[in-house]
């Protein structure tokens, strides 16, 4: 993601080319019911509503992760957040016409596909969800680091997905992670080195051509508000 980011036109047109073309070549029909989808529905890779959630999913993660363990993001951060997705979208293969036109918007799907059925999780995806994301092959050293970013996945899932898949959580585990959060963006953030806090294109700058483009997006957003 970094290259489709952050890099040349060149290097995101044949990073996202390859993805295109694996998509093509991905889907089927289901094996077994999962809510309102019955066995036997089919699916495919390159299917604009897949599409869809896949770039929701990293845009309100990547909001959610920064806001918690980082900074703040105003009205205008999270719209040129959305912008600039967007564009990862049509690099992808998604129309315009087929994506939230604003961050509103965004949240507004976001929230149906929440709540009107859309998303289940079936028996095979808890498996693959345990035995990938959970309990990945590390070393034994590595073990403390990975539960602790299970706590940070786990308590960031929406309540209704969290308990499809049979995550348990509580109160005490929220409040503790808030209190970690809290204090990695107060203490901790702040005073860690650039090489750890940012991505060498980060530490870098864009190029120019890039950094007037985020200029001209910021003053349309400042114009719409």
């Amino acid at each position: 993601m970094n290259a489709v980011g952050f890099g040349t036109k060149e290097a995101a047109d044949r990073a996202t080319r390859r993805v295109r073309s694996m998509h093509t070549r991905v889907r089927g029909v289901t094996t077994e019911a999962a809510g309102r989808w019955p066995a036997g529905t089919p699916y495919a890779a390159d299917d604009p509503a897949l599409l869809l959630w896949i770039l929701a999913t990293l845009a309100d993660g990547g909001a959610y992760v920064y806001e918690r363990w980082v900074g703040h993001l105003d009205r205008i951060d999270r719209e040129r957040l959305w912008q600039d997705y967007i564009v990862v979208g049509r690099l992808f293969g998604l129309a315009d016409e087929e994506m939230p036109a604003s961050w509103l918007e965004f949240q507004d799907y976001w929230r149906t596909m929440l709540t009107d059925g859309s998303l289940q999780v079936t028996p095979e995806a808890r498996e693959l969800a345990i035995s990938i994301v959970l309990q990945p092959p590390v070393p034994l050293v590595a073990r403390p680091l990975v539960e602790l970013v299970n706590q940070i996945t786990v308590g960031g899932l929406p309540a209704t997905i969290r308990e499809q898949y049979g995550f348990g959580w509580d109160p005490v585990r929220g409040a503790g992670l808030a209190v970690a959060a809290q204090a990695t963006k107060r203490l901790v953030h702040p005073f860690l080195p650039s090489p750890l806090r940012k991505i060498p294109v980060a530490r870098n700058g864009l190029p120019v051509e890039q950094q007037r483009k985020a200029a001209a997006l910021k003053d349309r957003a400042n114009v719409a508000a």
